[in-house]
């Protein structure tokens, strides 16, 4: 996945691996309170058993990027789960409702759409 992503991921590779984001950071909170949250929240989940065969198009809502996301066949459920629960207390207020959360990982960002799409084919 890495060597794929160092190829294919130029602007993301080198900023960080690769991943789930599940919640994104939030100024308006105090970063002690962000970070007891989401540590309550994770200490109260049970592991996640997941497995990604699955390669598909994103595209970005803040830009013409595309995306190759590699998205989970087992375990979808249970990560989204965690996301909304992630979205509650502290974090409710800037659940994000115009675009669904699609649990995956970023291993491919270009503007070429079509390129994006043939590399998830």
């Amino acid at each position: 996945m890495e060597s794929f992503r160092r190829q294919h991921d130029l602007p993301y590779r080198d900023v960080v691996a690769a991943h789930f984001t599940l919640a994104f950071g939030c100024d308006a909170i105090a970063e002690p309170a962000y970070t007891a949250h989401v540590s309550a929240v994770c200490r109260a989940s049970k592991a996640i058993r997941f497995s990604c065969r699955y390669a598909m198009l994103g595209a970005d809502h803040f830009d013409d990027s595309a995306h190759v996301f590699i998205v989970p066949d087992e375990g979808y459920a249970g990560i989204s789960l965690l996301h909304d629960r992630l979205y509650t207390g502290v974090l409710e207020p800037y659940l994000k409702l115009d675009a669904p959360c699609i649990p995956h990982i970023t291993i491919g960002t270009m503007k070429d759409r079509a390129a994006a799409k043939a590399l998830c084919d």
